[in-house]
């Protein structure tokens, strides 16, 4: 069933979907693949020659030999688009590889799933998730993942027009303190809200100024999008509550009340243990995430005096064979 109130179409009944999970519906089994021996090898095999050369292409990757890890690919990628939306990889031999060859690996993993794109109009291909320092104020370009902060559910680089459908994050190092994984599905928290909240669903189908973080070349810095939008039969999801708030900032608005109570609304779903799954990652893991399905966020971490947390990150989407990863497709 859908209503219209004004604004888009609003789905108005229930999703029933794997993909429509609470907590107590997750088993281990369900998101955890073990690195095997043999993927560590052919990983491996396909590092050494690649030692004095840069990235492969995706095209490049069909002439070498990894059966093993395409078939451990596509059983994630089964996961992360008919199964929980999330899955975590354990894990890359760090002790063995370097911080390249572990940049490389997550390139080349990734790319048995998709196509790898650049997370910056520079062609930056992996993201540094790591504290600097750094305030991520309204209209700095500072990234909040360039912070220790908490980052409540959100699905990555949803002020832009269009995002990536896909995100790898690779743990080189965790934090002392904190940094816990959170994950929740864009479905049921839809359903949720249905269910329990429905007035505040409206406010959710229009928008909202999303503040751009400084990668919106001649156009405008901020950008006006909903955050649920039902289209074709397809529930698209746009969450980052730190990048609306520093949006409005940026446009000198008052947020008007019902998009205060909407919010409030969305980020106590954060603290709700029936909706979000909570994981620790580990050295070496790397969690992969369908972005237009499952909302992720962090606990707020404490580095230690020596080994700071440092994660790199990857995006990735479906692009057609011939098409050359470019900003502009994300």
């Amino acid at each position: 069933m859908v209503a219209s109130f004004g604004c888009s179409s609003i789905l108005s009944k229930s999703i029933e979907s794997p993909l429509a999970w609470t907590s107590t519906d997750i088993k281990k089994e369900d998101y955890f693949f073990e690195l095997s021996r043999q993927a560590c090898v052919e990983i491996q095999r396909l590092l050494k020659s690649l030692q004095n050369n840069p990235l492969p292409s995706v095209d490049d990757l069909h002439s070498h030999d990894l059966l093993v890890c395409r078939e451990l690919m596509a059983s994630i990628k089964n996961v992360l688009d008919k199964g929980l939306g999330f899955a975590i990889l354990d894990r890359l031999p760090l002790d063995s590889i370097s911080i390249e060859e572990a940049e490389k690996a997550l390139f080349i993993l990734s790319s048995l799933i998709g196509r790898p794109v650049p997370q910056n109009r520079k062609g930056l291909m992996f993201w540094d998730v790591q504290d600097l320092g750094l305030k991520p104020l309204a209209g700095s370009g500072v990234r909040p993942s360039q912070s220790n902060i908490a980052l409540d559910l959100h699905n990555d680089f949803v002020s832009n027009p269009v995002f990536p459908p896909y995100i790898g994050l690779l743990a080189l190092q965790v934090a002392k303190e904190g940094g816990e994984s959170l994950f929740a599905s864009f479905y049921t928290i839809h359903n949720h809200l249905l269910q329990y909240y429905p007035h505040i669903l409206e406010r959710l189908y229009q928008p909202f100024y999303f503040d751009r973080m400084g990668e919106h070349g001649d156009e405008e810095p901020t950008s006006y999008q909903s955050i649920f939008k039902y289209q074709n039969g397809h529930l698209t999801s746009r969450l980052d509550i730190h990048l609306i708030k520093r949006g409005y900032e940026m446009r000198a608005k008052s947020m008007d009340e019902a998009a205060i109570i909407a919010l409030e609304a969305l980020k106590n779903i954060s603290v709700n243990q029936s909706l979000c799954f909570q994981e620790a990652m580990e050295p070496g893991q790397v969690q992969f995430v369908n972005n237009n399905v499952v909302a992720h966020g962090r606990d707020k971490y404490k580095d230690g005096p020596q080994i700071p947390r440092h994660y790199k990150r990857i995006w990735f989407t479906h692009l057609p064979d011939d098409a050359k990863p470019s900003f502009a497709l994300l």
